[in-house]
């Protein structure tokens, strides 16, 4: 038996492949963060989470996949670079906020 751990990067996005809405929160956030602060990164990363919520979507639709969405080598390149975005936008949108003050 395996002994329980903290979950994988990819277990994590599970929830968005189950849920595609989901996805559409991070890309919330971040459109927010970009309207607060005009954060280059923000905005970007909303566009990429927005992106990604649509992917997910037409997944789910059978529309971007061809019929086997069971096998998802895409994530292995998307979730990285996604959480990845996602921590230096909100270190970047945190440098910022200091630098401010």
């Amino acid at each position: 038996m395996k002994p329980a751990g903290p979950p994988t990067m990819y277990a994590l996005f599970a929830s968005f492949i189950d849920s595609p809405g989901l996805a559409l929160l991070p890309a919330g956030l971040f459109a927010l963060a970009w309207a607060a602060a005009r954060s280059r990164s923000a905005l970007a990363m909303a566009a990429a989470w927005s992106i990604y919520a649509l992917l997910e979507f037409g997944n789910k639709a059978r529309i971007t996949c061809s019929g086997e969405c069971n096998i998802r080598i895409d994530l292995l390149v998307i979730a990285p670079a996604l959480l990845l975005g996602s921590a230096t936008a909100i270190v970047l949108l945190i440098r910022r906020a200091v630098q401010q003050q």
